[in-house]
């Protein structure tokens, strides 16, 4: 059996006034999503345990099937995984944004 994921990751936002207290994304025409959504199975479940920092890297983690208390080392381990970077268990990876 082949399944999809798709997680929308920040796609919530906060509701505007200028928008009537809804969110950019309740506003949005969106029929693609709608149709998936309308033909999928909605369910709820906690992707971050807890003591473990609350955010996408943690949770994202959950929803592919880890357990973030044992694999999860931080984003920049997992930035550096998908660059293909060959980290040394002596080596420390740093994430960082620039703004």
């Amino acid at each position: 059996m082949k399944h999809v994921i798709v997680l929308g990751d920040g796609m919530s936002d906060r509701p505007l006034e200028a928008l009537d207290g809804r969110t950019p994304l309740m506003v949005a025409e969106k029929p693609q999503i709608d149709g998936l959504c309308a033909r999928g199975r909605c369910g709820l479940f906690t992707t971050v345990p807890p003591g473990m920092p609350p955010g996408s890297a943690v949770a994202n983690l959950a929803v592919l099937g880890y357990d973030p208390a044992k694999s999860f080392r931080g984003r920049g381990v997992l930035e550096a995984a998908s660059m293909g970077v060959d980290l040394k268990p002596t080596d420390i990876a740093v994430r960082c944004n620039l703004i």
